[in-house]
């Protein structure tokens, strides 16, 4: 080989060397923008993740929370069914107690005369003989009054019953209308 064949192929070299260079810098751009997207996309993925995380443990808030609204919901129910069966238990004993007593007139009906009765003798201007009679009147329905104490008890009993059923109602309606208002969307929790 000759020297103008060598000076040729050296020149053909260099060009050559310089077009693999421009590719290899064309390579190297086109790398980078690939590598910036790659960034771009893992921090979308982290940030996705992220909010996935963060829905998951509101979900798990969530359902923590139905399923402790759920029990206090059955051991609501179960304790109003009770204590109505207690009610109706209280209803059926007073009313026995009331046919054997022959009782005419409501206990605390009794109680109210009693007290006007005392209040009277107590403000009043009145005779000895009217004191006298209004006294012997007011010791008979005392008598009355105290034979009919378990009438009494069970009233009261049956009235503290029936309050407590009411606000055992209320919570159980304030549950079910918090958990409607949570989850009204949400298909997990229309069974409750």
């Amino acid at each position: 080989m000759n020297k103008d064949e060598l000076l040729e192929k050296l020149t053909d070299i260099k060009k050559e060397i310089v077009n693999i260079r421009n590719n290899l810098d064309s390579i190297n751009k086109e790398k980078e923008v690939l590598y910036q997207k790659m960034i771009s996309l893992r921090n979308q993925i982290k940030n996705q993740i992220s909010d996935i995380k963060i829905i998951k443990s509101k979900k798990d808030k969530g359902n923590m929370w139905l399923q402790e609204a759920k029990k206090e919901k059955d051991i609501l129910k179960k304790e109003i069914n009770n204590q109505i069966s207690k009610v109706k238990e209280l209803g059926l004993e007073r009313k026995k107690i009331i046919s054997e007593k022959k009782v005419v007139q409501n206990p605390e009906r009794i109680k109210i005369i009693i007290d006007k009765l005392q209040e009277k003798i107590e403000t009043e201007a009145i005779s000895y003989e009217q004191e006298k009679k209004l006294m012997k009147r007011i010791n008979q329905l005392k008598k009355e009054y105290g034979s009919l104490k378990v009438v009494i008890d069970i009233n009261e009993e049956y009235n503290g019953v029936s309050k407590d059923i009411d606000e055992k109602k209320k919570r159980l309606n304030e549950i079910i209308n918090k958990n409607k208002k949570e989850f009204k969307d949400g298909s997990d929790y229309e069974e409750f």
